[in-house]
């Protein structure tokens, strides 16, 4: 999600991973990625899947929401 600014995202970049692969579909003027779809190889359910979100400086489990629904996840830079 996070790289220097001297190698900016492009719209439509996929970066792949082992079981991911991240298309970039919207870009800030800087070139930071603002918005992108994540890929999964296999059900997000999958238990070998872990899911943690931030609650404060802590972290805590996750379910993704069912299919149909979307969430809005977001990073902060501190």
């Amino acid at each position: 999600m996070l790289r220097g600014l001297q190698r900016p995202f492009l719209v439509g970049e996929t970066v792949r991973l082992s079981d991911l692969a991240i298309t970039i579909t919207e870009v800030a003027p800087d070139g930071r990625a603002q918005e992108a779809l994540f890929r999964f190889a296999r059900p997000l359910e999958s238990p070998e899947w872990l899911w943690m979100r931030g609650e404060g400086p802590a972290l805590v489990p996750w379910t993704p929401p069912p299919i149909g629904v979307s969430e809005v996840l977001m990073v902060r830079m501190l």
